[in-house]
């Protein structure tokens, strides 16, 4: 689970290294709740910075207030 305890920039190394071989990063967030947006932007940059192809698993939303 190097997602949901890894940094941002040790994310993207690893990215980095999958990216030369056209890998794919395959992730859950790590919110789906209050910071969905911030979580999302998270692997958006991810992505951005290192090259690699992004696929968010079961990209959902918790929290009926989130909803909206």
């Amino acid at each position: 689970m190097p997602c949901a305890f890894g940094d941002t920039a040790e994310m993207i190394e690893l990215c980095k290294v999958t990216a030369k071989y056209d890998g794919l990063f395959v992730v859950h967030q790590r919110s789906e709740a209050d910071d969905i947006l911030t979580s999302t932007q998270e692997l958006i940059d991810i992505a951005k910075a290192s090259g690699v192809w992004l696929h968010i698993s079961h990209m959902k939303v918790c929290g009926k207030k989130n909803w909206a």
